[in-house]
């Protein structure tokens, strides 16, 4: 799984050339690759089909709800 951060700087995309493709400003682009901020679910959605897979939307997700992650249970020591 990639971060886009990650995306942009491989595919060597500049945050304001992808920014009016997922419908955002350059600055929320930013905030979103620092981790200052999360993408709603339908943006996250765009910033998935804008790079092909490469950045799901489950990057966006709290690890413990990652497909596949493992999840504590309750009552276990």
């Amino acid at each position: 799984m990639m971060t886009l951060h990650e995306y942009l700087k491989s595919n060597a995309i500049r945050q304001m050339d992808f920014a009016p493709r997922i419908g955002v400003t350059q600055g929320t682009v930013s905030r979103f690759c620092t981790g200052r901020a999360v993408p709603d679910i339908i943006t996250a959605a765009k910033i998935q089909k804008e790079t092909d897979g490469a950045v799901p939307m489950a990057v966006w997700a709290p690890e413990e709800y990652r497909l596949g992650a493992q999840t504590p249970q309750k009552g276990v020591v």
